[in-house]
């Protein structure tokens, strides 16, 4: 315990033009260790924010911010701080600076690449499924007593909260307790839908799972696959699940 610090920072000039490191920052995402993502932009400020998840921790947020130097140089100030709190241990702090570092170091990647290389990255943002940005996440405590459990357990659930897509979607999944672990579908379409070879994935194995011929949702119901089903656990946060039609094509995403 070193007592809350101030959030980490650091600024660097670049040797390249604003426009050009604007046009490329946002590839950072579809770098290969997907640990950072897209939180939020204004084009106007110049402002980016990244969020990035830990062990043991809601996770931190890196706000990248761009000005022009001159007409070829651009001055970029990153500041990690943390989802919740402040900056209180060592170890906090020198995972902070190793987050900036890596920004940086993501940044200059991007920066060179080829005009070739930037398109397919264009495209590869574009054709991302629209992801839904509020997911409602709800953690209940259920306390067992005496001749239940006599121990307490959490149940971790998340589900969307906003305007679900006209398609069929990953309505919720539960993380936790373990035996609970499960994933809904639900059809939003309008009609019958078959499901026959669509797949559910999660980070480890986006194709862990194929849904068995003759599996059909109606219009406006769900289905529940248990993790044993599928074959694979959902972690408690780090995690997402993906779901594919049985063309291979990913139609909805969840994560947490």
């Amino acid at each position: 315990m070193i007592g809350a610090v101030p959030n980490p920072k650091k600024s660097i000039v670049i040797d390249f033009p604003i426009s050009r490191v604007s046009d490329t920052i946002l590839f950072i995402q579809n770098t290969k260790d997907k640990k950072y993502k897209l939180y939020n932009s204004n084009e106007v400020l110049k402002l980016y924010t990244f969020e990035a998840l830990e062990f043991l921790s809601l996770g931190v947020y890196i706000d990248v911010h761009l000005s022009e130097s001159t007409e070829d140089k651009t001055q970029i100030d990153v500041e990690v701080r943390r989802k919740v709190g402040a900056f209180d241990k060592s170890y906090e702090v020198s995972q902070a600076n190793e987050h900036i570092l890596k920004i940086f170091e993501l940044i200059s990647k991007c920066v060179q690449l080829t005009d070739e290389q930037i398109e397919k990255h264009k495209l590869k943002i574009e054709n991302q499924p629209k992801k839904t940005q509020a997911r409602g996440c709800v953690g209940f405590l259920l306390i067992a007593i005496g001749s239940l459990l006599g121990l307490g357990s959490a149940l971790i659930s998340c589900e969307k909260s906003d305007s679900a897509p006209l398609s069929v979607y990953i309505q919720s999944a539960t993380a936790s307790p373990t035996n609970s672990e499960q994933v809904v579908l639900k059809n939003n379409s309008g009609s019958t839908q078959d499901l026959s070879g669509w797949i559910i994935g999660d980070l480890n194995n986006p194709n862990a799972y194929s849904i068995p011929a003759s599996n059909t949702i109606a219009d406006g119901a769900t289905l529940v696959f248990s993790a044993s089903t599928m074959g694979f656990q959902i972690n408690d946060s780090g995690e997402t699940i993906y779901l594919k039609n049985s063309n291979g094509a990913t139609v909805d995403t969840w994560s947490n």
